[in-house]
């Protein structure tokens, strides 16, 4: 028999799901980094995919959101409009210096030549 908390436990698991592939429909290719209770909750790379994840404040660990406790993944929901400034602002600050770049070596190569 299915309670009432393990329902609620799979909508939430089903929403992170969800967010996860929201956060991965921007193509922001940038990681950001928000402070999770103890943790921090961080959207970034695993690999070749773009993850929610829990980091140790200390760097010694990290594991993915959906596989984190209850709790994490109760509090990490509560942080999601944070981390999507945070990425905001990480990727206006990226393309500043990506555009920076590329007008320096367009510069660069007028001079040049």
């Amino acid at each position: 028999m299915i309670t009432a908390l393990a329902e609620a436990t799979d909508r939430l698991t089903a929403t992170i799901v969800a967010l996860e592939a929201w956060l991965q429909s921007m193509e922001l290719g940038v990681t950001a980094v928000v402070p999770l209770l103890d943790k921090n909750l961080r959207f970034g790379k695993d690999g070749r995919d773009w993850r929610l994840a829990v980091e140790c404040k200390d760097g010694s660990g990290v594991r993915l959101l959906l596989e984190s406790s209850r709790q994490l993944r109760v509090a990490a929901i509560y942080e999601i409009p944070a981390l999507v400034k945070a990425l905001k602002s990480e990727s206006e600050t990226k393309l500043g210096e990506v555009l920076a770049a590329v007008d320096f070596a367009e510069t660069l190569m007028r001079k040049t030549l």
